[in-house]
């Protein structure tokens, strides 16, 4: 199983993650986690109802 995890950023009502660049996630909650074992690149970033940050550096696990 592989999990991926990130800090609230204030503001923030859901996340995105990207998993080798493909929209993997959109959710209100800190943490993405695979039935699998880890070995994509993943991004992550904040949104609320008006905007999103940038995404975050890729990440492999």
């Amino acid at each position: 199983m592989c999990r991926v995890s990130w800090n609230a950023v204030s503001g923030a009502t859901y996340y995105e993650v990207l998993e080798n660049e493909a929209l993997a996630q959109s959710a209100g909650v800190t943490v993405y986690i695979v039935d699998m074992a880890c070995g994509a690149t993943y991004k992550v970033r904040a949104c609320n109802a008006q905007v999103c940050s940038g995404w975050t550096a890729g990440v492999s696990n």
